[in-house]
């Protein structure tokens, strides 16, 4: 399976250590699909890219988009809305992978994980606590101010988007590729959601979402994830 990324120019240092762990920590062939969505990544920061991969033996593709995201939240920035491209364009099972992480030994495990049950769209691992914490207490508020939330988001059902396989052919039989974009567009503040990509994942794939084990997406702490 391809190995899917999707940032701009300000990741490009924490991309370079993605892809150097990448390599150092497994023999496998890799191929890497890169976002780049509008102008989010300069001539520049590809020429260094194709650099980087080229010395490390990574195959790497681009995989180009002019749809735009004209909404930040917090800390999130739009651009964290580009994974669900891939879900819309690729037509092969890929693992999305965001690039400031940490790849160790025995994350290419991952790559074998590309069969999927019935109704099965994602694999993920579920969120860490401090995440789901958050969650939890913004669907309190959400109760207190009657504003409508998945009855679902509970700690062990809520998963992190950071580190996911996804099955693109069913996702766009079941016509997800059109309803995100109602969903974000339209519905995303009425239905209470708060984290741009991770949020909308959720409610649209509660029911069709697997658990990844959670040594796929370790998080070690506020800044920095381990795989």
């Amino acid at each position: 399976m391809p190995v899917c990324l999707a940032f701009d120019d300000g990741y490009l240092y924490p991309f370079m250590i993605f892809a150097y762990s990448a390599r150092l920590n497994s023999k496998k062939e890799l191929r890497f699909i890169i976002l780049n969505c509008g102008d989010n990544l300069s001539q520049h920061t590809i020429d260094v890219i194709n650099k980087i991969t080229r010395e490390l033996s990574i195959d790497v593709q681009y995989l180009h988009s002019d749809e735009t995201f004209e909404r930040e939240w917090h800390h999130v920035s739009s651009v964290a809305m580009q994974r669900l491209l891939f879900f819309d364009l690729l037509q092969e099972p890929f693992v999305y992978l965001d690039v400031d992480i940490l790849l160790e030994p025995g994350w290419d495990g991952i790559l074998a994980l590309n069969e999927f049950s019935p109704g099965e769209i994602v694999k993920a691992a579920s969120d860490d606590e401090v995440s789901c914490q958050n969650q939890i207490l913004h669907n309190e508020h959400c109760k207190c101010s009657g504003i409508p939330i998945n009855e679902a988001w509970e700690t062990e059902h809520y998963f992190n988007s950071g580190v996911l396989v996804g099955n693109p052919d069913l996702w766009r039989m079941q016509g997800l590729n059109n309803r995100w974009r109602q969903v974000f567009f339209h519905e995303f503040d009425s239905l209470g959601l708060k984290v741009l990509d991770q949020d909308l994942l959720n409610y649209l794939l509660m029911s069709s979402a697997s658990r990844l084990d959670i040594s796929f997406n370790y998080l070690t702490g506020f800044q920095i994830e381990c795989l």
